[in-house]
């Protein structure tokens, strides 16, 4: 927080990570046995998220906010073989108008 003592009135920053965190992959076009989707891959992997303003409501914005996530993980298919995956989210918006709000997602499977 840039004010400890205050943080309705400042930006509060960010930064969470977390490791060995169990990951699913499913195929949103297809049916299967996972919650009735089909499974592509699981396995652990870690996140890493950030924000540079959570709360950019509560008070007049002079900032863009930016927040997004990378997460990576070694995964195995239902066949046995291993995959590597890795995925990345970045938005950002002006904190009042949701129309200006822009995403940037990629994710990847190998």
């Amino acid at each position: 927080m840039e004010n400890p003592a205050d943080p309705f009135v400042h930006r509060i920053h960010v930064l969470e990570q977390a490791k060995n965190l169990y990951v699913v992959i499913v195929d949103l076009t297809q049916g299967g046995g996972c919650f009735g989707l089909a499974k592509v891959a699981e396995g652990t992997g870690k996140v890493v998220n950030a924000d540079n303003d959570l709360t950019p409501f509560l008070r007049p914005n002079t900032n863009t906010n930016a927040f997004g996530f990378t997460a990576q993980g070694k995964l195995t298919r239902p066949s046995g073989a291993s995959a590597h995956y890795n995925g990345v989210s970045k938005c950002h918006w002006d904190g009042e108008d949701i129309a200006t709000l822009k995403c940037v997602d990629m994710i990847n499977l190998k």
